[in-house]
């Protein structure tokens, strides 16, 4: 009687089916990435609407006054560091070295033994916002992620930076003097690193609405400096504010709203906001 012999895969069949497995994959992986970036888009815009109401809040508390920023000089509004408003905390040794800066040579600065906090961060100082984690976009890839700061979010000394850059429109404080359609916080601009979702910004607007900034063009990522600390950082978020106040919904490059992250806060529209 003859043996009977199993059907097996052969060497060909196996490589075969590692080939179709493998394609599929590729095949998929630009899909769940685009699905993961739309999900982190849409967490990001809830970051913003909380930020958005943390800052009414201050502002109702505070005569009707934004958080105050050392990066902003109201009365210098094009100030060159503009684009160090991500920080929500800064370290004792910054504010002494930013004080020998400025201070006059016959009046010496005193020493700094205190972190003290930022833009931002004081809506987070005063308890407007508890979870610090609201303040770091899912989708950001640079340096500055919510890990980096955990021991510092838990009380150790030392500054801490955030994934929202913050903004004075026109160094304006007072919020009843701005119009709505003035940026007020967005993603993070301070470089091409710390731009969170590379084709667009997600915005909060003076009248506390979140909108979405379409930037597939590559507009601002251009605009952008390589590295914070060199050359033409600062102006590269000026013009990106620009762009973000002028353009009108409907026109490329504008204002979108694809995933329903527009919402109204409690001011609704600026036309009538609280008097100071």
């Amino acid at each position: 009687m003859r043996p009977r012999f199993r059907p097996a895969f052969s060497m060909i069949d196996l490589l075969v089916s590692l080939a179709v497995i493998a394609a599929l994959v590729a095949f998929m992986l630009p899909t769940l990435a685009m699905a993961r970036e739309a999900a982190n888009r849409i967490k990001c815009a809830s970051n913003l609407r909380q930020v958005g109401v943390g800052l009414q809040m201050f502002v109702f508390d505070n005569r009707s006054r934004l958080p105050a920023t050392t990066f902003i000089d109201p009365t210098q509004p094009t100030d060159h560091e503009l684009h160090e408003t991500v920080h929500l905390r800064l370290s004792a040794d910054m504010i002494q070295q930013r004080s020998s800066t400025t201070a006059r040579r016959s009046t010496p600065p005193r020493p700094m033994t205190m972190d003290r906090w930022d833009g931002l961060g004081w809506i987070y100082e005063r308890d407007y916002i508890s979870d610090p984690r609201i303040f770091y976009c899912p989708s950001h890839e640079g340096a500055h992620d919510y890990e980096r700061y955990l021991p510092q979010w838990k009380g150790a000394p030392g500054a801490i930076v955030g994934n929202y850059q913050y903004r004075i429109p026109d160094g304006q404080l007072l919020f009843a003097q701005i119009t709505p359609e003035k940026t007020l916080v967005a993603d993070a601009m301070r470089s091409q690193e710390e731009y969170n979702h590379g084709n667009g910004n997600n915005m909060l607007k003076a009248d506390m609405s979140v909108m979405w900034f379409d930037d597939r063009a590559g507009v601002i990522y251009a605009a952008l400096a390589a590295n914070p600390d060199g050359p033409g950082a600062a102006q590269g978020v000026a013009f990106a504010w620009s762009l973000m106040d002028s353009t009108t919904p409907g026109t490329p490059g504008s204002p979108s709203n694809p995933n329903a992250n527009h919402s109204n806060g409690v001011f609704g529209s600026n036309s009538n906001p609280p008097k100071p």
